[in-house]
């Protein structure tokens, strides 16, 4: 076979495919682990664990929160351990704007099935 005197690393082995009684050949290449790109790492993830307040979207009754979020290296919300009325009660699912402590930044966040998320985007014009 030409395809051996061009690239060394490479080896072949004869197969029969079970399912239909075809003889093919499989080629299969010793890699360099130095040269093969690795998978991505998992981002390092860090706690942040804040308060604010939180009210449901068209609503006017703020209520206080406290919240674990975990954020990368570049400050970036990446997921939520927990949200939590500081009086205990349980927050419906629902869409909710979520302010700082200081009140300078407003976030739009939701709860869906129980779990928080954040980033999505509001399609249709009918919630409101």
């Amino acid at each position: 076979m030409r395809l051996h005197r061009r690239i060394p690393n490479l080896r072949s082995t004869s197969v029969i495919n079970e399912c239909n009684g075809d003889f093919s050949t499989v080629i299969t290449r010793n890699y360099n682990s130095a040269v093969v790109r690795r998978a991505k790492v998992e981002l390092s993830l860090r706690p942040f664990k804040g308060s604010g307040t939180l009210r449901e979207r068209g609503s006017g009754d703020w209520f206080q929160v406290e919240f674990l979020t975990y954020h990368d290296d570049r400050n970036k919300l990446r997921s939520f351990a927990y949200v939590r009325r500081e009086d205990g009660v349980e927050i419906p699912d629902g869409h909710y704007v979520f302010q700082d402590e200081l009140g300078e930044r407003n976030f739009r966040w939701r709860k869906w099935k129980g779990k928080w998320q954040f980033g999505w985007r509001y399609r249709g014009t009918n919630q409101g």
